[in-house]
């Protein structure tokens, strides 16, 4: 997700300043948190759908297919097993994934600013990786390091920026990119 356009004010930067969102910053930030909220659910959901259909269908491939006699359960008893395995290493598996996603947008749930501060180098260019489209990046370094990294969705919020000015930034670190509340030229 690319940060959209955005504006801000002297308020804004106020309140970044000493740790603190104002109420439209946290508009912005709650609806992107619980956009991703949404998405990981419904990710989950369908997931754990396939699974089980995937799993039941198996099931009827593998017992159609047993060359023991019996019925039904003489084939969970000695099949089973294998089945309650590959459920448990997906479950567990859906577990690391999940929670992952959580320690990625703890900032995010925790509303916690982080600050980079660096001389802005403003890149405006034509990429060609995965097809044809615009980037409008942002890179703040401080002397060998890159600080910050930002990508935009136009040349508009990028004009706020002068390549060669030192800026502090405030944001909220959210994968894949982060979500730029206010800058100030340092």
């Amino acid at each position: 997700m690319y940060t959209a356009d955005f504006h801000f004010t002297q308020d804004d930067i106020y309140a970044n300043r000493y740790g603190k969102l104002t109420p439209e910053q946290e508009k912005v930030v709650a609806a992107i948190y619980q956009t991703r909220l949404q998405g990981a659910r419904q990710t989950i959901l369908v997931f754990i759908t396939l699974f089980f259909v995937l799993m039941v269908f198996g099931m009827g491939v593998e017992f159609s297919q047993w060359e023991g006699a019996g019925s039904l359960l003489d084939f969970l008893h000695e099949q089973g097993p294998i089945f309650v395995m590959i459920s448990a290493g997906f479950f567990v598996l859906l577990l690391v994934v999940s929670l992952l996603s959580l320690i990625i947008a703890a900032d995010a749930k925790r509303r916690h600013i982080s600050t980079a501060e660096g001389v802005a180098q403003v890149f405006i260019g034509q990429s060609y990786a995965r097809g044809s489209y615009m980037r409008y990046e942002l890179t703040l370094k401080q002397g060998l390091f890159r600080t910050g990294f930002f990508r935009f969705m136009s040349e508009t919020a990028l004009r706020q920026f002068e390549a060669g000015k030192r800026y502090r930034v405030y944001y909220i670190k959210f994968y894949p990119f982060p979500i730029l509340l206010s800058a100030e030229v340092v």
